[in-house]
């Protein structure tokens, strides 16, 4: 289950039992939240259901582009510019863009979770996962 962790690259985004990254929720006592159907289907489809902390904006400028990250806060709202990280692996290389620059701003109802994270496992490794999340192997 670990390994399948692993090779799916949950833990480059998740943390769980003290190991991995917090780019995403911290999946320690998820078999407590949610049921083992519930947990594959958060799995598969993970735009279904997003925690609002964990939701990117979209932002539409007024060159016509449309650009999606995580909006890191600064300390001054009254900043010129907004700060935003595009690659949730490197919240540390955000953009600054002015904010006249921003005709709208909304919340996007796609995950930053990829699609399709458990193609190359097979059953028997998706089954170790789902048991190793649960908290049934290693």
């Amino acid at each position: 289950g670990r390994q399948a962790f692993e090779v799916a690259l949950c833990n480059r985004c998740h943390r769980f039992q003290g190991s991995g990254y917090a780019v995403g929720p911290d999946l320690t006592g998820v078999a407590g939240r949610l049921g083992r159907t519930d947990l594959l289907r958060a799995i598969l489809l993970p735009s279904e259901s997003i925690a609002q902390n964990y939701r990117t904006d979209v932002l539409g400028l007024v060159d016509g582009r449309n650009l999606t990250g995580r909006i890191i806060p600064t300390l001054d709202y009254r900043a010129p510019f907004l700060l935003l990280a595009e690659n949730p692996l490197r919240p540390d290389q955000a953009i600054k863009i002015r904010k006249v620059e921003v005709l709208n701003k909304r919340r996007s109802d796609l995950s930053i979770m990829p699609p399709g994270v458990l193609n190359n496992l097979s059953k028997q490794e998706i089954l170790d996962l789902l048991a190793y999340l649960e908290g049934k192997s290693n």
